[in-house]
């Protein structure tokens, strides 16, 4: 979440699309939905989700930029997703990669083996 915030702070008067830059599976035509949904989505938040599960790149309109600055690093974005449930757009896409990331040594030995598949 801080460097989220290092970013909200520098991008003033914009709307944020928020990429987790461990997600090897993502695709491109994945962020490209996103940002069409976002620009037809009259909510503040576009999310994409896989088989009904929530995942990244997140869309936020610049209203949350105060919100996002102000949140405590314990709980990241979900605290505000959660708090502002009824302006998330849900876009539903066929990609997995949304779901995943590295966080652990584990995780990325999972991604290694699928790399080779």
């Amino acid at each position: 979440l801080s460097s989220v915030q290092c970013g909200i702070r520098a991008a003033v008067g914009a709307d944020y699309l928020i990429c987790l830059g461990d997600q090897p599976h993502l695709a491109g035509s994945v962020v490209e939905k996103v940002v069409q949904a976002s620009e037809t989505a009259g909510q503040g938040m576009v999310i994409p989700t896989y088989a009904g599960k929530r995942g990244h790149p997140i869309f936020l309109r610049q209203r949350y930029r105060l919100d996002i600055l102000a949140l405590s690093l314990e709980g990241g974005l979900d605290k505000l997703v959660h708090r502002n449930s009824d302006d998330v757009f849900e876009v539903a896409v066929a990609e997995d990669g949304i779901l995943e990331d590295m966080d652990t040594p584990a995780d990325y030995q999972h991604q290694l083996k699928k790399w080779k598949q």
